[in-house]
C-alpha cells in the first residue's frame, strides 16, 4: 500500500496544483465563514504558516489558555489525556517516565514542538519525555492527528503536539503563583513581561518539589521528584519589514525511581535516581516584502538533552552504577511563503540538521556502552494552500529527506475541507509518514551489537474522513474515522545465535491501526459547559503470522468535563478520564520469560474550583484521583492515590 501511495505522490501533488491554478484564474473569496468563535482560532502546527482552525483538513484538538488555567493540571501528559486519539503510559507518579501513543502508534511516532522547536530526544529513542513539561505560562496546546511528515519530517508519523507559550500583550505584566498539597507537594513560580510598539520580552521561572509515593507494589520507600525551570521569550520589530523573535527554555529535573528485580520480574524499592537537563530554543528572522505577499523566515533551532541514571547495584564498587546519554541537535531552516492570490499560497522550505549523540556507562559482560555518534540530514518541502471555491479549501505538501547514513525518503499529504452549509463541514485527508532509525536501532546499547547496513526507515500510510457540525456557540460535534498502516517496523532486539550478538531489522509484517474519534462541546447556558471526548482504536501487529493487540494501547478511552460558573469570579469543574483495559508485557524470571498481561480499566476523577477574591488575587483548589482509584498504566508500577492541592495566583497588568 505504501509503495502505491509513494509512486503517485508527485502526480497527486501536481494535479492539486493544477486545480489551484484553475481556481486562481478566477478570484475566489475567502472560505465560508462561521459564527462559532472556537473555529476562528489560529493554529501553528497544521501548515508551514499559521492557519485558521476552520481550514484545517486534519483532525485537530486545541486547548486554549482559559481551559489550561481552569483545569489546573500541572503535567501536560495529564492534560493531553483529555483529548481523543491519545494514550498516556506513566511509570509511577509525578515526574516519572511518560510515553504518549497517538492513534495506536509507537511512542516515538509523535513529534513534540515547543514554540515551533522540535524537542524529541535522540538519546531516548527519539521520544520526548513530557513528564518534565508543565502547565505554566502556556498560551495554547495543539494536538494534530494523522501523518505530518511532509510538513515536519521524521517523528511526525502519527501526529504533532505543538505547545505554545504566552507572547506578551501591550503593557507590563507581573505575576506569581504558589500551591501546595499532599505528599509534601509545593509548586511556585513568577513571571514578568513587557511589550511595546516595537518589541516584547517575557521572563518566567518556577520550582516544584514532591516527596511522591512508592511506585513499586511492595515496600514503603517514597519516590520523590524535583523540577526547576526557566524560560525567555523576546521579539523586536526592527523595521516594518524585518523582525526578530526568540524563545528559550531550560529544565532541570531529578526523579527517584524503582527498578525491576530479576528474581520477581517486578519493581522493588531501590535508591535509584534520574537526572535530566533540557535546553531548547530558537532564533528567527522574518522579512516581509511586496506589501506582505512574500514572507521569508530564517531560523536556527538548538536542543540539548542530558540524561543521567544512578542505579543501585550491590556488585559495583560504590554500590551504585551510573549511565548517561547526551544528544545535541542543531537545525537551520529557511522558509518562503508567497501569496499567488489572496486565498492561494505556495510555501517552500529547506532544512539542514546535525545530530550528535554520546552514551556513557560501565563496560560489562554485555559489552562496552561508551560511544560517540553523529548524523546529518537535509530536507526540501513544498506546500500549497488555497480556496478552490467559496466552500472548498485544500492543502497539499510533499517533502524529500536526504539522509547521509540510510535511505532517502519522500512523504506527502493532501487534505481538504468542504463547507456543506455555514455550520456543517466535511474533512478528508490522505498521506504518508516516515520514522528514521534511531541511534539505538543503528548502534545498539553495547558493543555486542551488529549494525544492519540494510536497515530502512519505518513507513506509514494513512487516510481519514471527518464530519464537523456546530450550532452557533452552543453545541459543536466532531467525528473522525481513520485507517493507518505501518510497514518496515524496526525490531532492535533480534538475536544472532551464530555471532552471540544482537542486531536490528525491518519486520516483514504490517501493523494496522483503525479508529473512531468523537469530541463534543455543549454550552446550554452561559454558566454551564460540557466537554466530551471518546476514542475507539484497534491497533495490531503481526507475530508468528497472526495479528495481536499492540501493548499499552487501550481500545477505549474517554473524557467528560462539566464546568459551572455561577458567578463571574467563581467556577467549579468536575472531570472524569476513562482508560479502558489494555495489554502489557511481563518478564518473569522463569520460562517463558515473557508473557502478556492485561491491565484493568480505570477512571480518574478530578474536582477543581477557583474564586477571584480581587482583580489581582485568585484562590484555587483541586482534588486529583478523587475516587482514590487503584490502577497501573505500566505493569507493576503503582500510581498516586487521592491528592489535595490548595493555591493562589497574583497578577498585575499596566497598559
Amino acid at each position: 500500500m505504501f509503495n502505491f501511495y509513494q509512486n503517485r505522490s508527485v502526480g497527486l501533488f501536481t494535479a492539486l496544483l493544477a486545480c489551484a491554478a484553475g481556481a486562481i484564474a478566477a478570484e475566489s473569496d475567502d472560505a465560508r465563514g462561521t459564527d462559532s468563535s472556537r473555529l476562528n482560532t489560529i493554529v501553528v502546527s497544521a501548515a508551514r504558516e499559521p492557519l485558521p482552525l476552520d481550514r484545517v483538513g486534519s483532525a485537530i484538538s486545541v486547548i486554549d489558555r482559559d481551559t489550561l488555567a481552569r483545569r489546573q493540571l500541572v503535567g501536560l501528559g495529564e492534560m493531553l489525556r483529555t483529548l481523543p486519539g491519545i494514550a498516556v503510559s506513566r511509570a509511577g507518579g509525578l515526574g516519572a517516565q511518560s510515553q504518549l501513543r497517538v492513534r495506536g502508534s509507537e511512542a516515538n511516532h509523535v513529534l513534540v514542538l515547543v514554540d515551533g522547536v522540535p524537542v524529541n530526544d535522540p538519546g531516548q529513542g527519539d521520544e520526548f519525555n513530557i513528564a518534565h513539561l508543565f502547565n505554566h505560562q502556556l498560551d495554547q496546546v495543539e494536538f494534530l492527528r494523522g501523518p505530518q511528515s511532509s510538513l515536519w519530517g521524521s517523528d511526525a508519523v502519527a501526529g504533532v503536539i505543538s505547545i505554545n507559550t504566552l507572547r506578551p500583550e501591550q503593557g507590563t505584566t507581573v505575576g506569581a503563583f504558589a500551591e501546595g498539597g499532599s505528599d509534601s507537594y509545593t509548586h511556585a513560580g513568577a513571571s514578568a513581561a513587557a511589550a511595546g510598539e516595537r518589541g516584547y520580552l517575557r521572563l518566567s521561572a518556577r520550582t516544584l518539589h514532591s516527596d511522591g509515593h512508592n511506585i513499586s507494589r511492595a515496600g514503603d520507600e517514597e519516590d520523590g521528584y524535583e523540577n526547576d525551570s526557566a524560560s525567555l521569550r523576546a521579539g523586536w520589530q526592527m523595521t516594518d519589514a524585518l523582525s526578530f523573535d526568540s524563545s528559550w527554555h531550560f529544565i532541570d529535573s531529578r526523579t527517584d525511581f524503582d527498578s525491576v528485580d530479576f528474581a520477581t520480574g517486578l519493581p522493588v524499592d531501590r535508591d535509584n535516581e534520574s537526572e535530566a537537563e533540557q535546553l531548547y530554543g530558537q532564533l528567527t528572522a522574518s522579512l516581509n516584502l511586496l506589501d506582505g505577499r512574500w514572507r521569508q523566515q530564517l531560523s536556527v533551532d538548538l536542543t540539548d538533552h542530558d540524561n543521567m541514571n544512578t542505579v543501585q547495584n550491590p556488585f559495583a564498587l560504590t554500590g551504585f552504577e551510573r549511565s548517561a546519554t547526551r544528544s545535541r541537535v542543531q537545525r537551520w531552516r529557511y522558509e518562503s511563503h508567497f501569496d499567488l492570490r489572496p486565498t492561494h499560497t505556495l510555501s517552500l522550505a529547506a532544512e539542514r540538521e546535525s545530530q550528535d549523540f554520546e552514551q556513557r556507562g560501565v563496560a560489562s559482560f554485555f559489552g562496552d556502552p561508551n560511544r560517540d555518534e553523529s548524523m546529518d540530514a537535509s530536507a526540501l518541502a513544498v506546500e500549497y494552500r488555497g480556496s478552490l471555491s467559496e466552500d472548498l479549501f485544500v492543502q497539499a505538501s510533499v517533502r524529500g529527506d536526504m539522509n547521509d547514513d540510510f535511505d532517502d525518503t519522500t512523504t506527502w499529504r493532501a487534505n481538504g475541507v468542504w463547507w456543506l452549509t455555514d455550520s456543517t463541514r466535511v474533512r478528508a485527508g490522505i498521506g504518508t509518514g516516515v520514522k528514521n532509525p534511531t541511534f539505538s536501532d543503528r548502534f545498539g546499547f553495547f558493543t555486542n551489537f551488529v549494525g544492519n547496513p540494510d536497515l530502512k526507515p519505518e513507513k506509514s500510510s494513512s487516510w481519514e474522513v471527518g464530519f464537523d457540525r456546530h450550532w452557533g456557540n452552543t453545541l459543536e460535534l466532531a467525528l473522525t474515522y481513520f485507517r493507518a498502516q505501518l510497514d518496515d517496523e524496526i525490531n532492535g532486539f533480534v538475536f544472532l545465535p551464530a555471532a552471540g550478538a544482537f542486531t536490528a531489522r525491518n519486520e516483514s509484517g504490517e501493523s494496522e491501526r483503525t479508529g473512531v474519534e468523537l469530541s463534543a462541546h455543549w454550552s446550554p447556558y452561559e454558566t454551564l459547559t460540557l466537554n466530551a471526548a471518546y476514542s475507539w482504536i484497534d491497533a495490531t501487529q503481526q507475530e508468528s503470522g497472526q495479528d495481536v493487540d499492540e501493548i499499552r494501547r487501550p481500545r477505549n478511552t474517554g473524557s467528560l468535563e462539566l464546568t459551572w460558573q455561577p458567578a463571574a469570579r467563581l467556577f467549579v469543574s468536575l472531570r472524569g478520564d476513562y482508560n479502558g483495559t489494555q495489554q502489557d508485557l511481563f518478564f518473569p524470571p522463569v520460562p517463558p520469560f515473557q508473557e502478556r498481561v492485561e491491565l484493568d480499566d480505570f477512571t480518574l476523577v478530578t474536582l477543581a474550583g477557583e474564586v477571584s477574591v480581587t482583580p489581582w488575587l485568585t484562590l484555587h483548589a483541586r482534588v486529583e484521583n478523587a475516587l482514590d482509584e487503584d490502577y497501573e498504566e505500566i505493569f507493576g508500577f503503582a500510581t498516586p492515590g487521592r491528592t489535595f492541592v490548595l493555591g493562589m495566583r497574583v497578577a498585575t497588568n499596566r497598559k
